[in-house]
C-alpha cells in the first residue's frame, strides 16, 4: 500500500514545464536559490565511510538530495537527523546523500553518525574536496555558501538549486518542490 506522502508525489495534476517558476520553499533564515542555467552534476571522487574510493553520480530517474555537512555544524545535527527521517519516509521517491566535508576518517564519520541515530541515510566523504572546492580551474559543482546545505538534483541529474540550513523536507511545501523537479 502506498502511503498518502508517496500517492501526492505520484499524483500531480499536471506536468512542470522548464519555463515554470517550482514552488517556493524556505526555512526559518533561506530559501530555495534557483542555480540557472542548472548544470549536469558530473561523476566524483568520493569515499564510503569504510574507505572505499566511488565515482559518485545521481541515480538516473529520481530526485536526488545531496546534503553537505560537517562535525563541526551545530545545526547539522538538527538536519542530519530530518533527512535521516525523510529517507525512511521517502526513499521509494527521492535519494538522499549526505556527505561530509570536514573529516577523511571514515570511522570517525561512522561514530559521529551512529551518535546521532542516523541508520537511512547514504553517508558519504568527499576527501578530496571535489564537491565542494574548485578543481583545475573547474568550478567547484557544489559550493559552500553555507553549513549545511542541501543541493536538489533532477531526475536527469542537473543542479537544480539549492537551500542553506536545516528544512523540513517533509513539509507540504518541501514536499512541492520535489514533485515538482520529480517530473522533470
Amino acid at each position: 500500500m502506498i502511503g498518502g506522502a508517496a500517492l501526492s508525489f505520484l499524483s500531480r495534476s499536471g506536468l512542470a514545464k522548464a519555463t515554470d517558476d517550482p514552488p517556493v520553499f524556505e526555512n526559518v533564515r533561506h530559501q530555495f536559490t534557483l542555480l540557472e542555467p542548472a548544470k549536469n552534476l558530473q561523476p566524483t571522487k568520493l569515499a564510503d565511510i569504510r574507505g572505499n574510493q566511488l565515482d559518485f553520480c545521481p541515480e538516473p530517474g529520481r530526485v536526488t538530495l545531496i546534503n553537505l555537512w560537517a562535525t563541526w555544524c551545530v545545526a547539522c545535527r538538527t538536519d542530519l537527523p530530518a533527512l535521516d527521517n525523510f529517507s525512511r519516509q521517502m526513499g521509494a521517491q527521492a535519494t538522499v546523500v549526505a556527505v561530509c566535508v570536514d573529516l577523511t576518517d571514515g570511522a570517525r564519520v561512522a561514530e559521529f553518525v551512529q551518535d546521532l541515530g542516523i541508520r537511512h541515510l547514504r553517508v558519504l566523504i568527499d576527501p578530496s574536496a571535489s564537491l565542494t572546492q574548485p578543481q583545475a580551474s573547474v568550478e567547484a559543482p557544489l559550493p559552500l555558501y553555507g553549513m549545511p546545505i542541501t543541493y536538489l538534483l533532477t531526475p536527469k541529474g542537473r543542479i537544480a538549486g539549492f537551500i542553506e540550513g536545516p528544512s523540513d523536507w517533509l513539509s507540504p511545501e518541501g514536499q512541492a518542490l520535489i514533485n515538482y523537479y520529480a517530473s522533470f
